[in-house]
C-alpha cells in the first residue's frame, strides 16, 4: 500500500519556458522572387557598324558607362557638312543685312523704291531662317554622332554580349545587343493572403513597413528593405494581394530569379513579455497559463494575451519575466501539484 501511494505522489515531468522581455515583430510570411529593379535590353539609335566593344560579359556598369562604339566618321562628316552650311548661310547673312541697312538709308532719302526696300528684306529674312535651319542640322547630326556612343542607361549588370564587333546593325531590325539588369537596389514580388490587405493598408498609411528576405531553410537572412509597392488588385483566382519590396542588396544576396521566403514586418511589440503560444490555456474564466514556482509547484494565473507572432505571443498580464511557464500537456495539473520541470527544447 505505501508503494502506491509513493507512486500516486511521484511529480510529473513538464516542459517550461522562460518568460522572456524582448521585442516581438508581427510579420506576415510570403513565397517571393527576385526580380531586377530595372531591366533593360539595349538597342542602337543609328545605323551602322560595330567598331568597339567596351564591357565584359557579366561587368557592373554605371549609368553612361560605354558599352559599344558604332562606325562614328558618317556622322561626323554630318556635322562638318551642317556646319559648312551655316558657315556661307551666316556670311550670306551678313551682306544681305548690309544691304537691306543701304536700301533703308536710300529708301528714307527717296533715292530707292519701297518694292527694292521689301525684296532686299525678304531675301535677308530667308537667310536669317536657313542658318537657324542650320544650327538645328548641327544639334541634329551631333546627336546621331553622340548616339554613335552607346551608353548604359541605367547602373547595372550587364549580360550575355548579343552582337560581336563587325556587324551591321540597322534601327530598323530592333536588334537587341545586351541586357542591362539593375541589381543595387533589387526588387523582390511576393503575394499574400487578401485577408491581409486591411492590416497592411492601415499600417503602411503610418509608415515605412519592413521586409526580409530570407533563404529557402526560412532560418538565415539575405537582406532586409522596405516595402514599396501594394497591388490594385486582388487575384481571383488565387485569393492573394501582390507586393513589391526594395533592397540596398549591397553584398549581392539576391539575385533575378532567386526564390526566397519574405517576410513583411506589420509593427513590432517593443519589451513585451514573451512565451511559447503553446504556454496559454483555455480557462473557465479565459485563458491561463500554468506557472511554476521555486518549489516546483504549479499555480494556474489567468493572463491577458496580446498580440500572436506566429509560435510566440506577448503578454500584457499575468506572467513576469523569468517566470518558468508550462509549455503544452497541462493537462492533469491544478493549483499547488508539485511537478519535475525540464527547460523546453529551443522552437517550442
Amino acid at each position: 500500500m505505501a508503494s502506491a501511494i509513493a507512486a500516486d505522489t511521484v511529480a510529473p515531468k513538464v516542459e517550461v519556458a522562460t518568460a522572456q522581455v524582448r521585442d516581438l515583430p508581427v510579420y506576415i510570411r510570403g513565397t517571393g522572387t527576385v526580380e531586377p529593379f530595372q531591366e533593360v535590353t539595349v538597342k542602337s539609335l543609328v545605323d551602322g557598324q560595330i567598331v568597339a566593344v567596351h564591357f565584359e560579359e557579366g561587368q557592373m556598369v554605371k549609368a553612361g558607362d560605354p558599352l559599344y562604339t558604332i562606325d562614328p566618321r558618317p556622322f561626323a562628316h554630318q556635322v562638318e557638312l551642317a556646319e559648312a552650311n551655316r558657315a556661307k548661310d551666316q556670311a550670306q547673312l551678313i551682306a544681305a543685312q548690309a544691304q537691306l541697312t543701304r536700301q533703308a538709308s536710300l529708301l528714307q532719302h527717296s533715292y530707292a523704291s519701297q518694292q527694292s526696300y521689301d525684296t532686299q528684306k525678304a531675301t535677308t529674312d530667308q537667310l536669317a531662317a536657313s542658318v537657324k535651319a542650320d544650327e538645328a542640322a548641327i544639334a541634329s547630326a551631333k546627336l546621331q554622332l553622340d548616339y554613335a556612343t552607346i551608353r548604359a542607361p541605367i547602373a547595372g549588370r550587364v549580360g550575355k554580349r548579343l552582337v560581336d564587333t563587325g556587324n551591321v546593325i540597322h534601327t530598323a531590325d530592333g536588334t537587341a545587343l545586351v541586357d542591362l539588369s539593375q541589381i543595387q537596389p533589387i526588387a523582390v514580388s511576393f503575394t499574400v493572403p487578401q485577408e491581409q490587405l486591411p492590416d497592411i493598408q492601415h499600417e503602411a498609411a503610418a509608415l515605412t513597413l519592413a521586409v526580409e528576405a530570407r533563404a529557402a531553410d526560412d532560418q538565415h537572412v539575405l537582406a532586409e528593405g522596405e516595402l514599396k509597392l501594394i497591388g490594385n488588385t486582388i487575384d481571383r483566382t488565387t485569393g492573394t494581394i501582390a507586393l513589391k519590396a526594395v533592397f540596398a542588396n549591397i553584398d549581392r544576396q539576391l539575385w533575378p530569379g532567386q526564390f526566397v521566403n519574405a517576410r513583411l514586418v506589420l509593427r513590432v511589440h517593443h519589451g513585451a513579455i514573451v512565451l511559447p503560444i503553446s504556454c496559454v490555456r483555455p480557462g473557465a474564466e479565459g485563458p491561463v497559463v500554468y506557472v511554476v514556482d521555486a518549489q516546483n509547484r504549479i499555480h494556474v494565473r489567468p493572463v491577458k494575451p496580446a498580440e500572436k507572432a506566429h509560435d510566440l505571443i506577448a503578454i500584457l498580464d499575468g506572467v513576469r519575466a523569468g517566470d518558468r511557464v508550462v509549455v503544452e500537456r497541462q493537462e492533469g495539473l491544478a493549483e499547488g501539484s508539485l511537478v519535475e520541470p525540464h527547460p523546453a527544447a529551443s522552437g517550442s
